[in-house]
């Protein structure tokens, strides 16, 4: 059986795919498009929530205009 796993980061957003199962051709493409297309998702989300994803508790950006 193989495995492929995938993982992204970038300060506390984490992103990672993993798989067990028969591996087909395009495989690594379709997971590497569904990690960046989580983490892309993701990213927008915590920005438009004013999340500081840099911060290493994910504190809130007070400075944001959502956040007033």
């Amino acid at each position: 059986m193989s495995k492929a796993k995938i993982m992204v980061s970038c300060g506390e957003l984490q992103v990672w795919l993993e798989i067990d199962s028969e591996v087909y051709p395009d495989q690594l493409t379709d997971l590497c498009n569904r990690a960046a297309l989580l983490f892309g998702t993701a990213l927008l989300q915590a920005k438009s929530s004013g999340v500081n994803v840099m911060a290493p508790d994910g504190e809130f950006d007070e400075d944001s205009e959502d956040f007033e």
